[in-house]
């Protein structure tokens, strides 16, 4: 039995952090706040399957009315990482999903994207593209582009 203890011992050092799990925090995207969760699921060969859901509130006052747009976008990902080690991680959005909620003064107006004149596909591109994003090989992950820069951490 004694034997067997530093084989395994071995076996996980050597397995090391992967990027399994889930992610939280904030991503800040032209001067909003946006909650994230990252999950990413087992891998192989350095490619995860994952997901990230972002939730966006927005509050607009003018001419008297105060109008609250809460955005809800959900990215299919695939991660694909080099090894271990802190490194940069390489993002392809497999497809989004969006819903778009509007109240006029505390009253839902729609909740139809195209009713509220938005255009989901303008703001799917935009949000798929994540821009240079790093893991620092353990526990932290962190985005940072022209328009988007924050911390995810497990």
């Amino acid at each position: 039995m004694m034997t067997k203890t530093p084989l395994l011992l071995l076996l996980l050092a050597a397995c090391g952090p992967n990027l399994e799990g889930s992610w939280s925090g904030t991503i800040e995207c032209e001067n909003t706040d946006v909650p994230s969760t990252l999950t990413v699921e087992p891998g192989s060969k350095g490619v995860y399957p994952a997901t990230m859901d972002w939730d966006v509130d927005q509050q607009v006052e003018g001419k008297g009315l105060t109008i609250d747009i809460e955005f809800d976008l959900h990215f299919d990902l695939e991660i694909t990482a080099d090894g271990k080690g802190e490194q940069t991680l390489q993002i392809r959005s497999l497809g989004t999903e969006m819903e778009c909620t509007v109240y006029v003064d505390g009253e839902l107006f729609t909740d139809s994207c195209d009713e509220a004149g938005i255009d989901p596909t303008e703001l799917e591109d935009e949000a798929g593209d994540f821009g240079e994003v790093t893991w620092d090989g353990a526990d932290t992950i962190t985005v940072a582009d022209a328009d988007c820069s924050g911390t995810l951490t497990r």
